[in-house]
């Protein structure tokens, strides 16, 4: 009797899991991260690892997918490329397209893996946290590769936020300086210069929103001639920045963030920044900023930087310093704890 029993609850049990999946199925959501993926042939050595992070994204396709498709075939010019992507919880069409660069990666012989996975993080874990992990989702094929004997010693990682990519913008970026960086970004902007969570002038101060961005004179006067210009850190959208250093000291977005020694504020003000600052210990000064470099996240606000950049610069320049010399409170200095953001920029 006992022996009956436990055989039909078994099959109940078996019946519902089997339901549970079909609905799953039927209703679009997935019981697992799904990946799709082409690895390098052996010996082949990678110099370029392209790396994005996608939610919700699909208002930047298939901008995105074409985009990236052509940013891998002009660097595979010279060098091997390897494109991650880790996609997690979206809503709306974003899986769909990625299973669609998927087939144009494999017809154009592109190494890859994208990952689309179901994955929730639990609501003690903070957004900076969060953010942290979902980029080291993206970059972990990059170890892999490594444990393979598949990357260059000057192999270059380019990390992508959601951005309305643009191919050759982002080729101008990663050939800033003839490649002679650690770490190179370039300027982003919606509503203004966008991603000051991150960027700081050469002095360790927050940019400003708007045009020249920094105080800090030497540094202004090169953003001003349209030259690249040295600074303490940057992300803006989009970052190239050498493998080196995150193979052979193990970086990670999440590492970064544990190192709270680095942090001039009681919390991390963004997984990026902590791991500028972690290049930063180990001796990979070299970061910088090229201002011809404009990105954003949509057509309309980056054609409108393009045109503000390109005929009215000059006249925003000088109105911003007149309102931050009349009217607005010095810039922090180096000794602030934390520093707050100037009040005509926030």
């Amino acid at each position: 009797m006992e022996t009956t029993i436990c055989a039909l609850f078994t099959i109940f049990l078996s019946t519902v899991i089997c339901c549970m999946i079909v609905l799953c199925h039927l209703v679009g959501l997935e019981t697992e991260a799904v990946s799709s993926y082409r690895f390098p042939t052996n010996g082949t050595k990678v110099g370029y690892f392209i790396a994005a992070n996608l939610l919700n994204s699909e208002d930047i396709f298939p901008q995105f997918s074409h985009e990236i498709v052509q940013l891998a075939t002009m660097l595979g010019r010279t060098s091997h490329t390897f494109i991650s992507i880790y996609e997690n919880g979206s809503r709306d069409k974003t899986k769909k397209f990625l299973q669609l660069l998927s087939k144009m990666l494999t017809e154009k012989n592109i190494a890859y893996k994208i990952v689309c996975d179901s994955a929730s993080f639990s609501n003690d874990i903070d957004s900076i946290k969060r953010l942290a992990l979902v980029r080291d989702k993206a970059l972990a094929p990059l170890f892999f590769l490594h444990s393979y004997n598949q990357l260059h010693k000057q192999t270059k990682i380019i990390f992508l936020n959601d951005i309305y990519l643009d191919s050759l913008e982002i080729y101008r970026l990663v050939k800033t300086r003839a490649e002679n960086y650690d770490w190179v970004c370039g300027l982003d902007f919606y509503r203004g210069f966008y991603d000051r969570f991150v960027s700081r002038d050469i002095r360790g101060r927050i940019f400003s929103r708007w045009y020249p961005y920094i105080r800090e004179e030497e540094t202004k006067r090169l953003l001003i001639q349209q030259v690249p210009l040295p600074v303490r850190s940057c992300w803006n959208g989009a970052a190239v920045f050498s493998a080196q250093p995150v193979i052979q000291h193990n970086l990670t977005f999440s590492g970064s963030l544990n190192n709270q020694n680095d942090s001039r504020c009681g919390n991390p003000r963004s997984e990026c920044h902590m791991l500028a600052l972690s290049f930063r210990k180990y001796n990979y000064t070299r970061i910088w900023i090229n201002p011809k470099i404009l990105i954003s996240y949509d057509s309309t606000h980056l054609k409108l930087q393009k045109l503000i950049h390109q005929h009215f610069r000059p006249f925003f320049g000088f109105f911003n310093d007149i309102l931050m010399h009349w009217f607005q409170k010095p810039w922090l200095d180096d000794d602030d704890a934390c520093p707050q953001l100037p009040m005509l920029c926030c």
